[in-house]
């Protein structure tokens, strides 16, 4: 199985053909069952849908996927109804959990794989600068802009960083500062 993303893929969770527990086939995943997960249903729900890729590693969720094309999950225990996002579900069952706060980023760009060793776990401003969504594509356009619309350069002196990432140009702001001051003043004499 190919491996893109430098992360070492457990040889139990490699695919194959298909394996057996207690007279039970997938045709998935070839792993020693984990014991806190033998009679697990919703894991075997979990697992029996998911098509892997060969080419890309990717396990591409063959569920219900929301509108925005991530795998939805959901199960029952004990009478109440549980819901997961599929790829969150597969990286708390089979890696760990996630830190409240903290959002999984899918390293292969695919929204329908749950392969738990495709996500990482990131600050949410961290999968949004990542992201290939009208965001994430605004947030890496304005990134590699050297120059503000008024052609000052954004380094040194001129450039200001604030926390929220984003930039400005010092010598536009002290533009527009100054013109707002303009502004205030005429308003104020006329009245």
């Amino acid at each position: 199985m190919s491996n893109t993303f430098n992360q070492e893929i457990p040889k139990y969770f490699q695919p194959s053909l298909k394996f057996n527990v207690e007279n039970v086939t997938i045709p998935f995943l070839s792993f020693e069952y984990p014991k806190h997960l033998k009679n697990s249903r919703s894991f075997y729900l979990w697992v029996m849908s998911i098509l892997p890729d060969e080419k890309t590693g990717c396990w591409h969720w063959m569920g219900y996927t929301d509108k925005d094309g991530y795998g939805k999950f959901h199960y029952r225990d004990n009478g109440s109804k549980i819901d997961w996002r599929a790829h969150r579900y597969g990286y708390e069952i089979l890696r760990e959990s996630i830190p409240s706060g903290l959002v999984t980023d899918h390293l292969c760009r695919q929204r329908d794989c749950v392969n738990p060793w495709h996500l990482e776990v990131v600050k949410p401003i961290v999968n949004y600068r990542r992201g290939n969504g009208p965001r994430g594509i605004a947030a890496k356009i304005n990134r590699e802009k050297t120059h503000c619309p008024r052609g000052h350069a954004y380094e040194g002196w001129n450039l200001i960083v604030f926390n929220s990432g984003s930039r400005a140009c010092r010598k536009c702001m002290y533009r527009r500062i100054k013109e707002h001051k303009v502004k205030q003043q005429v308003v104020a004499q006329n009245v």
